[in-house]
């Protein structure tokens, strides 16, 4: 509906993928990434925000969002590690959400 009801702002799907760090949410779209990157590519969404522990794990999934023309943005508090975001970075995801902007700041980033 967010879509449908304004086209000047982005809106990303979001993904806890095939994580058993919590308990799965109750929409069966948002449990892997590929099902979340066809549901965006269907309802015209610009990206998909995924759980980003998911991604290391699996990088494939990466390609897969990219592939299908969509904006990757993670999030999840593996992105406080710089090296991690580094890796994310050289993978192509445009976007990396950290809660500890402070620290974040005072480590080098990625350019």
């Amino acid at each position: 509906m967010s879509r449908l009801k304004q086209n000047e702002f982005p809106v990303y799907f979001i993904t806890q993928d095939n994580t058993t760090f919590w308990t799965p949410y109750l929409d069966m779209r948002t449990r892997h990434v590929e099902t979340a990157v066809a549901f965006a590519k269907a309802q015209s969404l610009d990206g998909v925000h995924s759980f980003a522990n998911e991604l290391l794990n699996s990088p494939e999934k990466i390609d897969s969002v990219l592939e299908a023309g969509l904006v990757l943005s993670v999030w999840g508090s593996v992105n406080e590690n710089l090296e991690t975001r580094q890796w994310l970075h050289e993978r192509g995801v445009h976007c990396i959400q950290v809660d500890g902007i402070f620290t974040v700041a005072s480590q080098s980033h990625p350019s």
